[in-house]
């Protein structure tokens, strides 16, 4: 039995109710894709309709045999962030979260794989991208520029008082600039 509920976003099926080899099935596509924490299996399972029994007994099969880790689908989510998607710690951290870790699993986790010292370093090419290929003629476009840059950086999780030290390092401060204009 199937049943399909459009919306605007997505169509959410109902495929799994009864069927425990298709939950087994559906689990393994799903870490065939990525890694995923047992919070995010378990809560993509029961959206399909599948019975409680069958869906712990389909992650105690991937936890058994290693096929699922908690540790390492956080290690690939903090890879990722670095490489492709730079976002600062505390936003990092609260992805590790909403992905079902504990929050002494995700400040470990970040603690050994995204040091702060990591995060300025990111934080500051990030800035070179973004700031580099401008030149500056006037104070108010200065301030523009500056406020932003922070409000970008700031979205991506960076803290404010990071983002204001590599702000003053890349552009010079508007007090500056009022100055070379006169």
């Amino acid at each position: 039995m199937q049943i399909s509920v459009m919306s605007w976003n997505r169509t959410v099926k109902q495929d799994l109710a009864g069927e425990p080899a298709q939950v087994l099935a559906a689990v393994l596509r799903y870490l065939n894709r990525r890694e995923y924490t047992l919070a995010e299996l378990r809560q993509r399972l029961k959206e399909r309709g599948a019975a409680a029994a069958d869906i712990e007994a389909a992650l105690e099969y991937v936890r058994e045999r290693s096929y699922q880790d908690d540790t390492r689908a956080a290690q690939s989510h903090i890879r990722q962030r670095l490489a492709y998607a730079p976002r600062g710690r505390a936003l990092v951290k609260q992805e590790l979260k909403e992905r079902g870790l504990s929050p002494e699993q995700a400040a470990a986790l970040l603690e050994e794989h995204y040091p702060p010292e990591m995060e300025q370093e990111l934080l500051q090419r990030l800035l070179q991208k973004e700031a580099e290929p401008l030149v500056l003629s006037d104070a108010q476009k200065a301030r523009k520029l500056r406020q932003k840059i922070a409000r970008r950086l700031l979205a991506k999780g960076f803290s404010q008082s990071l983002v204001m030290e590599a702000l003053a390092e890349w552009l010079p401060a508007v007090e500056d600039l009022d100055y070379m204009d006169q």
